[in-house]
């Protein structure tokens, strides 16, 4: 580690002391460095200017022997420097550089003149010479040499070394304590503070404060501290509660988020995540201790009916009773589970044959009879059930669940309220509904669609007054599809709505084309599912269609089943009733097999009935067709509504309707449904004969 390393980790209080005495050091040093310098350089220029003066003395003192040859009187002047102790050696040259007197100290050798030069002077080796001539008179009569010793000087200089060092020494040690002193009167409060510090950090404990004894930037520092731990202890107090308070919140979502994940929110059953949990709890319990279990796959029957025409509310409130009748029906160790929307599973675990799960679904059957009174309403749901058995059916939970839900479809075919046991070779004909599913998704994309129209004959006039538009697909795989197959399909799926939009927007770009092609203005009819009619949207949907093609609203009658209004919702009514007051014009399809009243029919906001075809079929070899038809169009004329016979394919009927004073026919006996453009809009009907191929639209 070097020094600057070493120093940063030092504490404050080490590095306020080494600030200090370095600090002292230094100046201590400069200091003695110019004191010495100065001591020394002044003693060595007194040393020199005492050498220069005794040699001038000497010279002056020497000149008259000189000149008067006088040895004596020199060589006693010479001796003389024998009491000097500093003098090594002094001699006197004639002019003729032959000595004259001479004097030196013992053990000093002296110096020939031939080692001389005119003015010499010289240090070194510790000692000064000097060298110059003796004149008198302007004339050198000789010279004189004179050498001293420099050790005064080495004396000096080491006195005023041990001098500076004591001093220093002792300097240091006095900087030492006064640091030791103003570092506790400056930084020691510091140091309690950095003391405190330290405690709040290592035990998170913040009741500890300095006390303030001093007004400087230092207790403005501790009082700015003791203010900080205030609201970091009152901060703490608070995040103590509100710790508590989210720790209890935490607990109790993680209880709701449980419950989220495991449970549904509307009938608070397990959810397909928790029965899918127990479903492989017991399937591993069953394979150590080898018996049956049972997986229930049930649906609603007529609940989209219900939901659409009453509104979700009631949906709600109706499979909260459901599942709570389902409760009842079951074990207590059995699971009833909500899969999603009106489906629920339930899972038998101790089954002790397979055919057991026949008698559960029975029960539940009859479970589900009894009306549901909700709101005012009594309402009647059933439910179609399939049933897979482990092992038999499935050794894991997402194969056994496959297999109940396919024999669930199978179930429905039966009709409302059945059950079904899974087969093997029911696989097939769920995948084959998996495709068809599939391909009806694609359908609306693809263009496969397309309309046929069949033509609504006046019976008075005999002139094509209407047709009605009738929904084809032709799947490029498949071929032509049956409306009977893809229309549930597509109710079930949700698609219904998508492709009745369609239908609606496709019928009315083509009757304004037939009028702008100049064939005389006709009524299209459009069929509408309760699903639809659900929608609080279709009104609004339609009246934009009408004025996107600019079709005058008499132009388009929609056509709805007695089913539609079976528990129908206000909004149904509504709905039909503002079409029918902007001149829609709103006809009742199928009337007779359904549930109609003389007080239900007397407030249904229609115009027209259609009277069902398997009553015209019947006519003239039927009593009770004929006398069902005949009350219908008394029925229909004594409220103000026309009718319409559909499925007419012989004259006898035709005549028979006419007799009976009915307004409009529909069959093969005048058209069967064609594309648009063989339509024989141009001709007038034949009364007795069906009408001919369709003339082209050109």
């Amino acid at each position: 580690m070097n020094l600057k390393a070493r120093i940063a980790a030092l504490s404050f209080h080490h590095k306020q002391v080494v600030l200090v005495v370095a600090i002292n050091a230094l100046c201590l040093a400069l200091a003695s460095v110019l004191f010495f310098s100065t001591n020394i350089i002044s003693f060595e220029r007194n040393l020199k200017a005492e050498l220069a003066s005794k040699s001038a003395l000497v010279r002056r003192s020497t000149a008259a022997a000189l000149a008067f040859y006088d040895r004596d009187a020199a060589r006693a002047l010479i001796d003389a420097f024998s009491s000097d102790h500093t003098v090594r050696q002094a001699s006197v040259f004639d002019a003729y550089h032959q000595v004259f007197a001479q004097y030196r100290r013992d053990g000093v050798q002296l110096i020939a003149w031939q080692d001389l030069s005119s003015d010499f002077y010289a240090e070194q080796d510790g000692v000064i010479s000097s060298f110059e001539p003796i004149e008198l008179d302007g004339q050198t009569v000789g010279y004189f040499f004179i050498s001293a010793d420099n050790t005064a000087l080495d004396e000096q200089t080491r006195s005023y070394a041990q001098i500076i060092v004591g001093v220093f020494c002792l300097s240091l040690f006095l900087a030492y304590i006064l640091s030791l002193y103003g570092q506790r009167l400056m930084s020691g409060p510091i140091s309690k503070l950095v003391e405190v510090v330290g405690h709040v950090t290592q035990n998170q404990r913040y009741d500890r404060r300095l006390r303030v004894e001093r007004k400087d930037e230092v207790g403005t520092l501790i009082k700015g501290f003791n203010a900080m731990l205030d609201v970091i202890q009152d901060r703490e107090k608070q995040l103590k509660k509100n710790g508590e308070r989210l720790e209890t919140l935490v607990e109790v979502r993680t209880r709701q988020l449980y419950q989220r994940a495991n449970y549904d929110a509307l009938t608070r059953l397990p959810n397909r995540h928790l029965l899918m949990d127990r479903m492989e709890h017991g399937i591993d319990h069953a394979k150590r201790n080898p018996k049956n279990l049972g997986v229930l796959f049930l649906d609603l029957d007529r609940f989209k009916v219900i939901n659409d025409n009453l509104g979700h509310a009631i949906g709600d409130e109706l499979l909260k009773k459901v599942a709570a009748r389902l409760v009842k029906a079951v074990r207590a160790d059995d699971s009833v589970c909500r899969w999603g929307g009106d489906e629920f599973v339930i899972f038998l675990e101790h089954l002790r044959r397979p055919e057991y799960a026949g008698r559960v679904a029975e029960k539940i059957i009859d479970a589900l009879k009894a009306p549901f009174e909700l709101n005012g309403h009594s309402l009647h749901i059933s439910t179609s059930i399939g049933i897979s058995v482990y092992p038999k059916d499935g050794e894991d939970s997402t194969t056994l669940l496959k297999h109940a839900d396919i024999s669930m479809y199978q179930a429905k075919g039966k009709g409302a309220g059945h059950y079904c046991f899974f087969e093997s070779h029911m696989s097939a004909m769920s995948l084959e509904r998996l495709d068809m599913e599939s391909k009806l998704h694609r359908a609306l994309e693809n263009n496969e669609f397309s309309l046929h129209y069949q033509p609504k004959v006046d019976l008075k006039t005999g002139t094509v007054s209407g047709v009605e538009a009738l929904l084809r697909w032709e799947q490029p795989e498949l071929g032509r599809v049956s409306p009977a197959e893809f229309i549930p399909l597509a109710e079930e799926v949700g698609l219904i709505n998508r492709i009745g939009l369609w239908v609606l927007a496709e019928a009315c770009q083509q009757n304004k084309t037939w009028q702008q092609q100049g064939f005389d203005p006709i009524r299209v009819a459009v069929n509408l599912c309760a699903s639809q009619l659900a929608d609080n949207k279709l009104a609004d949907d339609i009246l934009s269609l009408l004025k996107a093609y600019q079709l005058d609203p008499c132009y388009l009658e929609v056509e709805i089943t007695e089913n539609v209004f079976i528990d129908a919702p206000k909004s149904v009514y509504r709905t039909l009733q503002r079409l029918r007051n902007v001149g829609v014009h709103i006809s009742l399809d199928d009337f007779g097999t359904g549930y109609s009243s003389m007080s239900y029919l007397r407030d249904l906001p229609v115009d027209s009935l259609k009277v069902d075809g398997g009553f015209v079929r019947g006519l003239g070899n039927d009593a009770a067709s004929d006398g069902i038809v005949q009350a219908t169009v008394t029925l229909a004329h004594s409220l103000g509504l026309s009718v319409v016979a559909e499925c007419v394919e012989t004259p006898a009927q035709s005549e028979y309707l006419r007799e009976l004073n009915c307004d409009y026919v529909q069959g093969y006996l005048y058209g069967r449904p064609v594309p648009a453009q063989q339509l024989p809009l141009t001709r007038r009907a034949d009364l007795d004969q069906p009408l001919s191929p369709a003339a082209e639209l050109s």
